[in-house]
């Protein structure tokens, strides 16, 4: 007995004197195991007294004889500090100290998340010769009949990292916390797995060690402790705002919000809200872009600042008010200048204006790649004998197929790319206006673009490039590029385009102007 007494000492010794960890886990494979379980070990170890005290006063003591492997991420009396926890409950502080699965220091790696009793991660790094759990200092381990024991120096605080605390976010967050973690990926770690044993068909059982896995933070790891990020977090009230205001303004538009379109919105919202870096100025810069190159508009979007929270890896202000771009949903607007002719004759005359025009019809213009649909054009003839001016002006309309109704339309309020498109085939130049409300266009009004040389087929015969269908060449494009054009207000708006004769250069032009089609998309500045 005194023999055995004897050998305890001396390894106690050994580990008490070893700070390194080359030292200790030189021989790592055949080290030599106290025969203490973790229980017996600290009711005998006088400098973790305090530590010891906060496991058994918490109900996590008892773990620490069960005939079962544990890691212990114990504090010394010395360094016992229960305060950093801030008003964590010290059960889950205690919690956070134990770890089902023994880990020795071979099972360390990088990046590695291990789940504590109380079910929040703690994350291990490693750098260089430094080995760190949440940021804390590993000073020594020491193996025992049960588990090991590791000396760390500071009391940990069970913060949690960015990912873990969306997923353990309330029923009031459900909807960006189950987006997310619908592609979460449960990953079998096998270099970490230790073998068990043998099934009957021979495949070999492991004590399985797992990690998650998010493909979607391929870009910015949110769960790495080694990442510094700020979150901006909606609950389900303020994005279900956001979509209603979407399927208002969509309505308005004359359009249904589909499920491809909130599954869009939703995309964005999980790739906009995260920023790399700590942010306490927040409004100071009016853009901040995210790491998957989304642009978020501090004037906007709203947070409130005294909400914030500390992460493990960051910080998390509530969002108050959320608004979906308009250039994220609203890929473009799109119409044909022929729907004219399922207006009402007091319609017609309401919304389109002639100048100097001797007659005007709808026209049936070439075939289209599609079989049996044509090109429609509103053809316009000038009087070649007059050097009045010659011009098409029109509040541009939306049509329903199903219903054959038509009506004004409306758009959001914003910057737009102005594109448009005629048959080509023998088209003067012609300049090309933009006015923002529905009323006519004042004689002094600036043009988007002059002389546009219409008579050339590419961009400008009818909508045959950019963006066009890609299973069908040469279809349903945005047409040539006029300009940049503002829709000015702070709801949704009607416009008038102004398409104006300018000279007959073209080869076989004539004083002739046919129109197909406008399309306005949104550029980046309208959000």
């Amino acid at each position: 007995m005194k023999q055995l007494l004897l050998i305890l000492v001396l390894v106690f010794t050994l580990f008490s004197c070893s700070d390194k960890w080359d030292e200790y886990y030189a021989t790592e494979d055949n080290e030599e195991i106290s025969p203490l379980s973790l229980y017996d070990y600290f009711e005998g170890e006088p400098a973790y007294s305090k530590f010891f005290e906060l496991l058994k006063d918490q109900g996590v003591a008892d773990q620490l004889s069960a005939d079962q492997e544990l890691t212990v991420w114990a504090v010394k009396d010395e360094l016992y500090d229960i305060s950093v926890a801030g008003s964590i409950e010290h059960r889950l502080v205690a919690q956070y100290h134990v770890n089902h699965l023994m880990l020795k220091r071979s099972d360390f790696k990088h990046g590695l998340r291990i789940p504590m009793l109380n079910g929040i991660y703690l994350t291990i790094t490693l750098k260089g010769d430094e080995s760190m759990v949440n940021g804390v200092n590993i000073l020594s381990g020491r193996r025992f009949k049960n588990g090991v024991v590791y000396e760390i120096e500071s009391v940990l605080k069970p913060l949690t990292n960015m990912l873990d605390y969306i997923l353990l976010l309330d029923d009031s967050y459900s909807m960006l916390r189950d987006s997310v973690a619908f592609y979460n990926k449960q990953t079998f770690d096998k270099k970490n797995s230790t073998p068990i044993g043998v099934d009957l068909t021979g495949n070999t059982l492991y004590d399985s060690v797992f990690y998650t896995y998010n493909p979607m933070f391929d870009t910015i790891d949110i769960s790495s402790e080694f990442e510094q990020l700020t979150m901006f977090l909606p609950n389900n009230e303020v994005i279900s705002g956001a979509l209603q205001k979407l399927n208002d303004q969509y309505k308005l538009m004359g359009k249904t919000l589909a499920l491809y379109d909130s599954t869009l919105a939703m995309t964005w919202i999980r790739q906009a809200i995260f920023q790399k870096g700590i942010i306490t100025d927040y409004g100071s810069v009016l853009d901040l872009t995210s790491p998957f190159g989304k642009v978020w508009r501090t004037s906007v979007q709203h947070i409130d600042e005294a909400s914030v929270q500390q992460l493990s890896n960051g910080i998390v202000y509530n969002l108050t008010e959320l608004k979906i771009p308009n250039n994220v949903i609203i890929d473009r607007i799109k119409s044909l200048v022929h729907y004219y002719e399922y207006l009402s004759p007091e319609q017609q005359t309401a919304l389109y204006t002639l100048k100097g025009a001797t007659t005007f019809q709808i026209l049936k213009g070439d075939e289209s790649p599609v079989s049996g649909f044509y090109y429609w054009l509103f053809e316009v003839v000038g009087n070649e004998d007059l050097k009045d001016e010659f011009s098409v002006e029109f509040t541009p309309l939306d049509f329903n197929i199903e219903s054959g109704e038509v009506s004004i339309m409306k758009v959001p309020p914003g910057e737009y790319n102005l594109y448009m498109g005629f048959r080509s085939k023998g088209h003067p130049y012609v300049d090309i206006y933009f006015h923002s409300g529905a009323e006519a266009i004042p004689d002094n009004w600036a043009p988007v673009a002059t002389e546009i040389p219409a008579a050339n087929s590419t961009p400008w015969n009818y909508d045959r490039v950019n963006e066009t269908d890609p299973n069908i060449k040469k279809w349903n494009g945005l047409g040539g590029l006029v300009g940049v054009v503002n829709v000015t207000g702070n709801e949704m708006s009607t416009f008038r385009i102004k398409v104006k004769f300018n000279k007959l250069e073209a080869i076989g032009a004539s004083k002739k102007m046919q129109l197909y089609h406008w399309t306005l998309k949104p550029t980046e500045n309208n959000y």
